[in-house]
């Protein structure tokens, strides 16, 4: 709604603008007879004033001139940053876009056999009895993130800290930290912190060079989307976060797995602290 009364003032200042502009220039042209009818000068008098209305004329025309290239230089910057710098694609609530609903056609039979394998996963992760231990969530969050080509995943436990709302680091795969290092946030703090306050799925794609950083044998490079999963028990308590970072983007139906997939691992975990 702002964006559309936004863009509606916009046109209509451009609008006026223009006019403006147009009226001065017609005033311009015409003042040589309007100050001729005013005061009465004579011709010559009047010729004699043409130098004065030529600079006028010329200062207008360039007044227009610069204005109107600062609003064409101003609105091509706003698009070029909107196009170019925002990162954040879409807070998924079941909705599929027109690009993903692409992605998903040119990548379908791929996308069906790792969605089946996903809810094979998801099926017998729910028929286990009884919470699971690190190992076994190392094992699951590797299983997945070889299912869809991840390049590092990550799991957080929500838990409270100094009378703070915080997730930890849990488990990862391709990510390691020293022994010391604790990595947690606070609810609402950054990506993941985000996700866990929301209790909403976020993907992430255009991420920032050097935002995330994968190590191999080859070198470093950095993913281009990541993949945030709140994970939710059935009695609806906030247990953790679920993070996947990939070279590719991971289209909707996806991500609609592997929702249920961390929720279900969210169910394995409920009471685990971190």
């Amino acid at each position: 709604m702002k964006n559309r009364l936004f863009r509606w003032l916009s046109t209509f200042t451009v609008a006026g603008f223009l006019i403006t502009i147009a009226y001065l220039g017609w005033f311009g042209l015409d003042i040589k007879s309007a100050v001729a009818g005013a005061s009465n000068l004579s011709e010559i008098q009047v010729a004699q004033l043409s130098p004065i209305f030529t600079e006028l004329l010329t200062r207008i025309g360039l007044a227009a001139g610069f204005g109107m290239l600062a609003i064409i230089f101003l609105m091509a910057s706003e698009r070029f940053k909107n196009t170019q710098e925002q990162i954040i694609v879409e807070n998924f609530t079941g909705a599929t876009t027109q690009s993903q609903d692409d992605q998903i056609t040119e990548h379908q039979d791929t996308n069906t056999g790792v969605g089946a394998s996903l809810q094979a996963l998801q099926r017998e992760l729910a028929a286990q009895d009884g919470p699971m231990d690190l190992e076994s969530i190392q094992k699951t969050l590797s299983q997945v993130c070889n299912q869809v080509n991840a390049a590092q995943g990550l799991i957080y436990l929500a838990k409270e800290a100094d009378n703070e709302r915080i997730i930890e680091l849990y488990a990862s795969y391709a990510f390691t930290t020293p022994d010391s290092e604790t990595i947690s946030f606070e609810f609402g703090e950054g990506i993941a912190g985000q996700v866990a306050k929301e209790r909403k799925t976020i993907r992430v794609d255009q991420v920032p060079k050097g935002y995330i950083t994968v190590r191999s044998g080859l070198g470093e490079s950095s993913p281009n989307s990541i993949a945030v999963f709140p994970m939710i028990a059935q009695n609806k308590d906030m247990v953790g976060v679920a993070e996947i970072a990939t070279f590719h983007t991971l289209p909707s139906e996806l991500i609609q797995v592997l929702e249920s997939v961390f929720n279900e691992v969210g169910e394995k975990l409920a009471g685990v602290t971190a």
